[in-house]
């Protein structure tokens, strides 16, 4: 049993066996390359040629933030040393956005095709000999297909309305159009040939998914700037077209993105300015009003001719303290001192009445005291003079009390202006400093307008001269020749599909395959020896026949047959068995048989199948006729003499013991002790008995008898049996070693899995 496992895990491959079981299907290989190959001239016979357009651009460095031209002037580049992303820019081309846009730009969700011999060709611009609108992108009325036959006189146009699913049929005559709710198709005046047209509307979202498959954008070196566009078509002006709308539109995109912060610098500007110039003008109007109302007009000379009244001012307030002081001394005097005293003259008051006054009261006194010393105070003159003195000193009085009130006057103003001024003076710096932070302002605020005006000159310019970065290094171009279908390459591929295929198909039927189909399937699970192989044949009347190949093939199994017998000079008991049903053992036993009798040996064929018996098929007989059953069930001394039916093969006679009447208790039968009293009574008779005896893995009726045989036969039936079959007969091996076992392979066929190619023909069987 190891050694049965050993094989079966062998994995060395016998190349020379693998080639021919595949060599001996070559007609299969070749039918199949020759059809394959058909389908490769019919798909290029159908196929449109696939060009591909290349178009390149390169992405120029982008600046610093362009709103640095609020800080920065002219002299800074508006577009600074700044690596551009390449895979940012490959992005932006490979978006649906603007995938979308050029879609919507080029109409690619419509495509005309033209119908030449076996293709249809797609035409584009100019070579559209009509001209068709669809009234939107997404309509839902629209139909997927136009069909358009340019005819002698008329042209037709035929679709199915999307709506009613209806097949619409029109007739047009040359120059005129047909409008519909979903499109508007005009056809020329006159077209010189009959020609049929078929008009393709596809969704967006179908037309965007076939650009994206054809289109490839990818950066053509690690280090550059450059950006390889390609689109695959089978028309190479859409493919130009195509690439040429993207390249347009990434341009546009870069200056809209440019010339977006151009304008939004320029807006920004612009309502500063606006809101500078209002402050401009409040300010002003706050200057002056401040000005007013708080009349500082210039603060350094308003405080010097303040400065210079106070100290006039303080003077003259001094002035007038002396004043007071000396006419208050004076009016002291004049009320202490005695009645017609001389008064103090000069005495410094600033008062021309009161000196006056006071002159001529003195020159009174004195003429009234020159008249005292020549007469008395009695004189009249003298009476007279005292009493003008009496009242020239109570005038003087009056005007000095007059005057000093004038003078208390004059010192309460002077201090109260002093005052004013003094105060005038102290907030003269508060008031300059508001004055000098408006001022500050105004002028802060007038550069800052000053400079936006500058810097708004500056944007516009720069706004109408902004320039892309992207340069056109290569406009689309298209191959001269196509790209696909690659004629050889697609032959090429046809035979080796052609190849494959038929190879696949095998490879997988012989890996699924479990059968038995030649020896080397039964040595490569099993020890046990093979004594032989039969052909598969359809013509039974060729068993009759000494010629034959299955005459030649029994031969060479009973040539085996001594090898397999240890005793040669007694009478040999061989059983013939199988698996299951229908193995073809009646088959081998028959011939078997004849064989040997053929040989000149005496042989009693028995038919031990007494389920199914099938052995009187080959001679012809009925199946009711007595047999083996008969004799087993018989309790009455029956001989085998009296059942055995006699057949002539080639002059000599085998004689057969069919299998009688099917019993009920078959099993119970061949092990009563009639079977062995069966043999022990032919042994003396006969050279060999051989047994057709039942499946051993259908029914136990065969078991029972198994020690009954020098040599055991046990029948493969090749793409039938099974292999896992092989597993039983090895344990049946390993059970029973005192069985001599050998194994037969019945309807061997020449084919790709034979070991012996001598047959020469392939059959079917019509045999059991």
């Amino acid at each position: 049993m190891e050694s049965n496992q050993n094989n079966s895990n062998n994995d060395t491959i016998d190349i020379r066996k693998e080639f021919s079981y595949y060599i001996f299907f070559w007609p299969w290989f070749v039918a199949s390359v020759l059809l394959s190959i058909a389908c490769a001239y019919l798909y290029l016979l159908f196929s449109n040629d696939i060009y591909q357009t290349k178009a390149a651009v390169q992405i120029k460095d982008d600046s610093d933030d362009p709103s640095s031209i609020l800080t920065e002037g002219l002299g800074a580049n508006l577009f600074k040393s700044n690596k551009a992303s390449l895979y940012n820019e490959i992005a932006i081309l490979n978006s649906n956005r603007i995938k979308t846009a050029v879609i919507k730009n080029l109409d690619l969700q419509t495509a005309v095709y033209e119908q030449v011999n076996f293709k249809n060709l797609l035409l584009w611009g100019n070579d559209i000999p009509f001209d068709i609108k669809f009234n939107a992108f997404e309509a839902s009325n629209t139909p997927e297909a136009i069909t358009l036959n340019f005819l002698k006189d008329i042209a037709q146009i035929t679709f199915i309305d999307p709506n009613t699913d209806e097949k619409i049929n029109e007739e047009l005559a040359y120059g005129s159009s047909l409008k519909t709710n979903a499109f508007e198709l005009t056809i020329p005046q006159s077209f010189p040939a009959e020609k049929r047209f078929t008009i393709f509307r596809s969704s967006l979202p179908k037309a965007l998914k076939q650009t994206t498959n054809n289109l490839n954008i990818d950066v053509s070196s690690d280090e550059g700037d450059i950006i390889a566009l390609s689109y695959s078509g089978v028309n190479r002006k859409k493919n130009a077209a195509i690439l040429n709308m993207f390249i347009e539109l990434l341009e546009a995109d870069h200056l809209k993105d440019k010339r977006f912060v151009y304008e939004k610098t320029l807006s920004f500007i612009n309502t500063r300015l606006e809101v500078l110039s209002g402050s401009i003008e409040l300010m002003q109007d706050e200057s002056v009003s401040f000005k007013s109302e708080n009349k500082v007009f210039s603060p350094e000379i308003q405080t010097g001719n303040a400065l210079s009244n106070i100290i006039k001012g303080e003077d003259q307030t001094f002035k007038l303290s002396i004043q007071f002081e000396l006419t208050s001394s004076l009016k002291s005097e004049l009320e202490n001192m005695d009645a017609f005293d001389l008064l103090p003259a000069n005495v410094g008051i600033d008062n021309q009445i009161i000196n006056d006054l006071m002159a001529n009261y003195n020159s009174l006194v004195l003429e009234r005291d020159a008249l005292l010393s020549n007469s008395t105070v009695n004189n009249p003159l003298v009476r007279q003079l005292s009493s003008q003195l009496t009242r020239f000193k109570s005038n003087i009085l009056a005007n000095v009390s007059n005057y000093l009130e004038s003078l208390e006057t004059s010192l309460a103003r002077y201090e109260d202006l002093q005052q004013t001024i003094e105060t005038e003076v102290s907030e003269i710096p508060s008031k300059e400093s508001k004055l000098l932070n408006i001022a500050r302002t105004f002028q802060i605020t007038e550069n800052l307008y000053m400079f936006l005006l500058e810097r708004r000159e500056e944007t516009t310019i720069n706004l109408e001269s902004t320039l892309s970065n992207v340069k056109i290094v290569d406009n689309a171009y298209s191959s001269p020749t196509p790209i696909a279908p690659k004629t050889k390459i697609i032959y090429l591929g046809g035979m080796f599909l052609g190849f494959l295929l038929p190879f696949s198909v095998l490879f997988l039927r012989r890996t699924l395959d479990t059968k038995i189909h030649t020896r080397e399937d039964v040595e490569e699970h099993t020890k046990i020896p093979i004594i032989g192989e039969l052909p598969l044949i359809n013509d039974t009347e060729s068993i009759s026949n000494p010629r034959s190949i299955i005459a030649e093939s029994t031969r060479v199994v009973r040539a085996n047959l001594s090898y397999m017998l240890n005793n040669q000079d007694k009478c040999s008991i061989i059983m013939l068995t199988s698996g299951l049903k229908g193995d073809g053992k009646t088959f081998v036993s028959f011939n078997l048989s004849c064989s040997l009798v053929a040989s000149g040996k005496k042989v009693l064929l028995i038919g031990a199948d007494l389920r199914n018996p099938q052995l009187h098929k080959f001679s012809k007989l009925s199946s009711k006729v007595w047999g083996l059953s008969d004799y087993l069930s018989s309790s009455a001394d029956t001989t085998v003499e009296d059942l055995c039916i006699p057949y002539d093969y080639l002059g000599n006679q085998l004689d057969i013991l069919y299998s009688g009447p099917i019993p009920p208790n078959p099993a119970e039968l061949l092990i009563n002790g009639r079977l062995r009293n069966l043999i022990e009574s032919c042994v003396d008779k006969y050279d060999h008995i051989i047994f057709d005896t039942a499946p051993l893995m259908l029914v136990s009726d065969t078991n029972g008898i198994l020690n009954f045989a020098d040599l055991v036969i046990y029948n493969f039936r090749a793409n039938k049996s099974d292999v896992r079959e092989i597993d039983f007969l090895n344990t049946l091996s390993n059970n029973k070693d005192s069985i001599n076992l050998s194994i037969l392979i019945n309807g061997a066929v020449l084919g790709p899995r034979s070991s012996n190619y001598y047959y020469g023909y392939e059959y079917t069987q019509s045999y059991d």
